[in-house]
């Protein structure tokens, strides 16, 4: 009985070949081409290299941006401006704000606020002033320059998490009273936004950060 079943199933298995014309045994063949991932990656540079797409080239550098991969970033913008192909209207007239998002991830804070400028957006070369004076240890003015920037975005934006570098300052330099300050104004923003905004943050994570900042506030009280 049981050579029988198999003598039907050979039987069955061979009649497929008979029914289906198209049955493709094992795999397709491949591209005859053995190269390394060095060489992988060589082939792709020059693949990117000789597009003439800028939009495509912009696209690869905000997503390089995106991962941190700071140089390819730079390279493919600067491509995507050589190739001047555009067809995206939002894409040239904001590589300025791109370049200078990597001249402030480099550290050259003058050079991003250079392209802020050229840009002609207010709120980062606020924000740029404000890490420049910081770091020149200049801090009322760099307090002057985040409340600005701050002034522009809140709401519109809801940008209350610009008040956390403002906090973040004070408590470095061990001014409790005004890190203080700025935690109560951050807690004060934050109940008023999950109150009567939704800024597309789910409910949840506010209440998430309402808990951190009043942690935080607990923390600081107890600073002399």
């Amino acid at each position: 009985m049981r050579s029988l079943l198999f003598i039907f199933m050979g039987l069955l298995f061979s009649a497929s070949f008979v029914l289906a014309d198209d049955f493709v045994f094992g795999a397709p063949d491949v591209p005859d081409i053995n190269v390394t991932q060095e060489e992988y990656q060589g082939r792709l540079d020059k693949l990117i290299e000789n597009s003439n797409s800028s939009d495509f080239l912009f696209e690869l550098a905000y997503l390089a941006l995106q991962f941190e991969d700071i140089k390819k970033a730079e390279d493919y913008f600067k491509l995507s401006l050589k190739r001047n192909t555009f067809s995206v209207p939002s894409y040239k007239p904001n590589i300025n704000y791109w370049f200078g998002k990597i001249y402030e991830k480099k550290g050259d804070l003058f050079k991003a606020q250079e392209f802020y400028v050229k840009h002609g957006d207010a709120y980062n070369i606020r924000l740029i002033m404000a890490k420049i004076y910081r770091a020149d240890e200049m801090y009322d003015l760099a307090e002057k320059e985040y409340l600005r920037a701050l002034d522009s975005t809140l709401y519109e934006q809801c940008n209350y998490k610009l008040f956390l570098p403002i906090i973040e300052m004070y408590m470095e330099m061990e001014d409790f009273k005004k890190a203080k300050k700025y935690t109560k104004k951050y807690l004060k923003e934050l109940k008023y936004f999950e109150k009567e905004y939704s800024c597309d943050i789910p409910k949840t994570e506010f209440q998430k950060e309402i808990k951190e900042a009043e942690e935080l506030l607990d923390e600081i009280k107890k600073k002399k």
